[in-house]
Order: C-alpha cells, then sequence, then structure tokens
C-alpha cells in the first residue's frame, strides 16, 4: 500500500518441466504382478502486473515435456497389467493491468503476452515386447493445457487507452506402438488425448468513468479498511514521497506522479478535444493427438483392442473498448462530468485454432482380437466435452492408488 508508484511495469516469466523414462534395448522386465511405467511434467505459472505509470507489459512462456519410450530390443513380462504413461499440464494465467497514478498522463498502454509448448509421447520401438498374461496393457499419452491472458488499461481522462493480447499455444499428445504387445486375458489400448481445458483471451481499454466506477467511488468513503490503509500511508509513505516529489520538483510530471497528486480539472480540460480506445487480441492455439499402430506392430488380445485419439478445445476470445466522460467526485454536480469533444473505439480480434485428431494402422500391422477392435479419433470443440471420453485415460490407468500421479 502506498508504494505503487515504485511497482515494475515489466514482468517477464519463463518456465520449463521435462520428465521421462527410457527402457533401453536389451533391458528384460519381469514383475509377477503388475509392470507401471509413467512420466508426469507439470509447468504452471500464474502472475499478474499492475502498473500505474501508464503502462504495463508482461510476458509468460511455458514448457511442459513428458516421455515414455520402450525401445528396440526390450522386452516387459507382467503377471498382471503393463501400463505405460505420460502426462503433461501445462497452465499460463497472465493478467496485466495498466492505469495512471495522475490524470495528466495522456497514453495507457497494456500488452500481455503468452507463449505456451507442451507434448507427451508414449512409444514402443520396433522390435520390443510387452506381455501381460492376466491384464490389460495400456499405452497412453494424456496432455491438458490452460491458457489464459488478459490485458485492462484504463484512465478517467487521458487521450487513448489501448489494450493489446498475443497468445500462442502448442499441445501435442502422441501414442506409437511399432512393437509386439499382447494381453492373454485382457485388453490393448492405446491412446492419445490433449484437452485444451480454456484457451482464453480478453483485451480491454476504457476511458473515463462507468456507473459501477462512480458506485465505488462513493462507497470507499464509507470502507473503514480503505481510510485506515491511506492514513497508515500518509503517516510512513507520505513524508517519503513529498521529500522525492521536492527533489525532482513538485510540479514537474515526475514530481506530480511520485507524490501522487495531480491537478485533475487540468487533465479533464487538456485533454476533453479527444478520446480513443484501441484492443487488439491475436490468438494462434494448435491441439493434437496421434496415435498410430505402425507397420512392424504386432497387437493381440483375448478382449478388446482401441485404438483411439482425442483433441477437445473451448476457444474463448474477447476484445472490448469504451470511451464515456470523466467524472470527478469532488467537483461541483454541474461540473462532474467532463464528455470528449471526438472519440473513437476500435476493437480487433484475431483467433485461429487448429484442432487435429489421427489414428492410424499402418501398412502391415498385425491386430488380433479376441473381442472388439475400436479405431477412433475426435476432434470435439467447443466446449464439447463427453464425460466418459475426458476420464477414459484416468479410468483406464491413471487412478490415484495405481500411479500416485493425480
Amino acid at each position: 500500500e502506498g508504494l505503487e508508484a515504485l511497482r515494475p511495469p515489466v514482468s517477464i516469466e519463463i518456465l520449463g518441466a521435462r520428465a521421462s523414462v527410457d527402457v533401453a534395448a536389451g533391458v528384460d522386465l519381469i514383475a509377477d504382478a503388475d509392470v507401471v511405467i509413467s512420466a508426469k511434467a507439470n509447468s504452471a505459472e500464474t502472475f499478474s502486473v499492475s502498473s500505474s505509470f501508464g503502462f504495463g507489459l508482461g510476458y509468460a512462456r511455458s514448457t511442459s515435456e513428458a516421455s515414455v519410450a520402450i525401445g528396440a530390443g526390450a522386452s516387459i513380462d507382467a503377471g498382471g497389467s503393463v501400463q505405460l504413461v505420460s502426462l503433461t499440464d501445462n497452465t499460463i494465467e497472465l493478467g496485466v493491468e495498466s492505469s495512471v497514478r495522475i490524470d495528466e498522463l495522456p497514453v495507457i498502454v497494456a500488452f500481455a503476452i503468452s507463449d505456451a509448448h507442451s507434448h507427451a509421447s508414449t512409444t514402443v520401438a520396433a522390435g520390443a515386447t510387452i506381455h501381460a498374461a492376466t491384464g490389460d496393457v495400456h499405452a497412453l499419452a494424456n496432455n491438458t493445457n490452460s491458457v489464459k491472458t488478459s490485458a485492462d488499461s484504463s484512465g478517467t481522462y487521458a487521450l487513448v487507452a489501448v489494450g493489446v493480447v498475443f497468445s500462442w499455444s502448442d499441445a501435442t499428445a502422441d501414442a506409437i506402438v511399432d512393437g509386439e504387445v499382447t494381453a492373454d486375458q485382457g485388453d490393448v489400448v492405446v491412446m492419445a488425448q490433449t484437452a485444451s481445458a480454456q484457451d482464453e483471451i480478453g483485451a480491454n481499454a476504457k476511458i473515463g468513468t462507468g456507473f459501477m466506477d462512480k458506485v465505488k467511488s462513493r462507497l470507499s468513503k464509507f470502507d473503514l479498511v480503505d481510510q485506515a490503509k491511506s492514513k497508515a500511508n500518509d503517516a510512513v509513505v507520505g513524508p517519503i514521497t513529498n521529500w522525492l516529489a521536492a527533489k525532482v520538483g513538485e510540479n514537474t510530471l515526475l514530481g506530480k506522479f511520485i507524490k501522487g497528486e495531480g491537478d485533475s480539472k487540468k487533465a479533464a480540460q487538456s485533454f476533453k478535444g479527444f478520446g480513443g480506445s484501441l484492443t487488439v487480441g491475436v490468438g494462434v492455439h494448435n491441439n493434437a493427438a496421434t496415435v498410430r499402430l505402425g507397420g512392424t506392430a504386432d497387437v493381440s488380445a483375448e478382449g478388446d483392442v482401441a485404438v483411439r485419439a482425442a483433441v477437445f478445445d473451448q476457444p474463448v476470445i474477447a476484445s472490448n473498448t469504451e470511451v464515456m466522460p470523466g467524472w470527478n467526485a469532488e467537483a461541483k454536480k454541474g461540473a462532474r462530468n467532463t464528455p470528449k469533444q471526438f472519440a473513437g473505439a476500435i476493437s480487433v480480434a484475431f483467433g485461429y485454432y487448429g484442432n487435429a485428431a489421427t489414428a492410424t494402422i499402418g501398412a502391415g500391422a498385425e491386430v488380433d482380437a479376441g473381442g472388439t477392435i475400436d479405431v477412433a479419433a475426435d476432434a470435439l470443440l467447443p466446449n464439447a466435452f463427453p464425460l466418459d471420453l475426458v476420464k477414459l485415460p484416468v479410468e483406464l490407468a491413471m487412478s490415484e492408488d495405481r500411479i500416485g500421479l493425480l
């Protein structure tokens, strides 16, 4: 409290997580019960930039990669079931808010940029053998991606307010079997799933004072906590900011900014000729799930064989601008509103959302099932999340008591 003038207007965060399990050529894994091989990578960053400098910039980059690879010549022999699972979770939540500490700053700009990349991969190479005597064999790759990016700029009397959002993401999941897989009494499931929990973009720019802003301004007079903070700030931080402002000149723009006391009435008259708001929201998001039985694959099960790829996405993009009269609660009733003589608002939104699900059985592959052979690819949006499909990997092989990953 009171130090908002010193908050940095720029914040950059870069995170990455990688997990991998490799079973090399020549390795033999033998278990009387189950064999569980899993890799999970989770990268999540949530932060905000709140600037009163009239300029705010936030950049977030997050990468998450998980892989399980069974090499050529490796063998797995389980008395129960075999589970090969790669899991990635990738999350970005970035919010940038830009405002002004004094009304005499004519331009307010907020930039938010997000960049997310994630990949889950489960592969069984040609020449590898996997055998489950009494249980199932699951080769699963699951990728969950969530990106939310927003930029908000606002000023009471400013000439121009700008909010810009650029957001990119790339999420993939691959489950590839080129070797020999056998379930003597159970099922064989090879599945890749990429689920985008949210692809959300919000760009907002506002000049003037809205109805709710007026209500908040009036109610703040009755907020005892806020009044107490204000008094504490005046007692502790006030002398420091007053001293600094005096050193740089209290009548200069920088001095007024440090002290936090500008001339709202003067700003209202100086900038009343024009008011413009501009927002740009751009999102490019690609999701893919690929499942493949290669030409050298030999898959047999006493029960069913399922080869499934699924992609889910729910994109949201919004770009909003407003230009309204400025409002000063301290002025006389007839002079509280300061409308703009000329005003304009432009909102631009562009979204590209690519979603691809591919299930392939290659030429030369052999698939033998005592039950049903199910080959499916589903690319579903927006908000088309069949519960059975979303939960399928968890129900099959990712239960908490089995591998403790969720």
